[in-house]
């Protein structure tokens, strides 16, 4: 169970808290631009594992962390939006490196 948490603790509840510590100065960047002007934007890093329907690689826990962490990123559309900061999750498949290492010999 604690590992099971330690994922929801990083990937959704960590996401949430760092944009709610930073609504104030995302707020700020905003004042004065009119509504064409680039303005503050969240964006969070999910996993396509966060869509997988087949249990992905097969941490049940990750791929769930992800989906709320997806759901988070399109919930904060809708809250951020009186601020006019935009919310964006990129969601990026399944990539070589020293975290997926272990991924990497079961997929060949």
């Amino acid at each position: 169970p604690a590992d099971f948490a330690t994922n929801f603790e990083v990937n959704a509840t960590g996401a949430y808290f760092a944009t709610v510590a930073f609504l104030d100065l995302l707020d700020a960047a905003n004042k004065g631009k009119s509504v064409g002007e680039t303005r503050s934007q969240v964006i969070s890093v999910t996993s396509i594992e966060g869509f997988r329907r087949d249990g992905g690689n097969r941490n049940i826990a990750y791929s769930l962390s992800k989906a709320a962490a997806n759901q988070l990123g399109k919930i904060l559309v809708g809250t951020l939006k009186e601020f006019r900061i935009r919310s964006n999750i990129i969601a990026p498949g399944w990539f070589p490196s020293g975290m997926s290492a272990a991924g990497e010999d079961a997929r060949n």
